[in-house]
């Protein structure tokens, strides 16, 4: 696993809401495409599992309120 060759693990907690706009944002600024049907279908999904199953937040060093606005 990839876990063993991190020196430090940064977890940003946030709302799947706001984690939704910030990534349709970013991808509709930085890539000039529309993903909102791939983050709701494709996307969140897989991050939902992929956090259930390996639960990287109990393995962070340290972790960062991401719902404070920016």
């Amino acid at each position: 696993m990839l876990n063993d060759y991190y020196d430090f693990r940064i977890w940003i907690e946030s709302s799947p809401e706001v984690g939704f706009q910030r990534g349709l944002l970013r991808d509709k600024t930085e890539y000039k495409v529309d993903t909102e049907d791939d983050w709701i279908n494709k996307w969140m999904p897989e991050e939902k599992r992929y956090i259930e199953a390996h639960k990287p937040q109990e393995k962070a060093d340290y972790i960062v309120d991401g719902n404070e606005e920016q």
